[in-house]
C-alpha cells in the first residue's frame, strides 16, 4: 500500500509541475493589462495620443491570451498525463 501511495504522490507532483507553467504567466499578463488599461484611460487620451496608441496595442495580444488561456491549461495538462503514462508496447522499450 505505501508503494501505491508514493506512486500516486510522485504523479501528483508531475502534473503540478507541467501545470505550472501555464499559471506562471498569469500575474505578468495581468501587470500588462491593468498598465495598458492605464494608457487607454479617456483623459490621457487628450493629452498624449502615443500612449493611448500603446495601450491599445499592448492590450490586445495579451487580452486574447486571457481569453484563450483555457487551451493552454489543457494543453499542459495533457502534456503532464503524456509524462506521466509511459507507452506499453514492445517497439519503445
Amino acid at each position: 500500500m505505501p508503494e501505491i501511495r508514493q506512486r500516486i504522490l510522485e504523479n501528483m507532483q508531475k502534473f503540478s509541475r507541467a501545470m505550472i507553467g501555464a499559471v506562471l504567466f498569469l500575474p505578468v499578463i495581468g501587470l500588462i493589462m491593468a498598465l495598458s488599461s492605464v494608457l487607454t484611460n479617456p483623459t490621457l487620451i487628450a493629452e498624449t495620443s502615443f500612449l493611448h496608441q500603446l495601450g491599445q496595442c499592448s492590450a490586445t495580444p495579451f487580452g486574447l491570451y486571457l481569453a484563450t488561456s483555457a487551451y493552454y491549461f489543457a494543453s499542459a495538462s495533457a502534456m503532464a498525463w503524456q509524462r506521466i503514462k509511459k507507452p506499453k508496447s514492445h517497439w519503445f522499450q
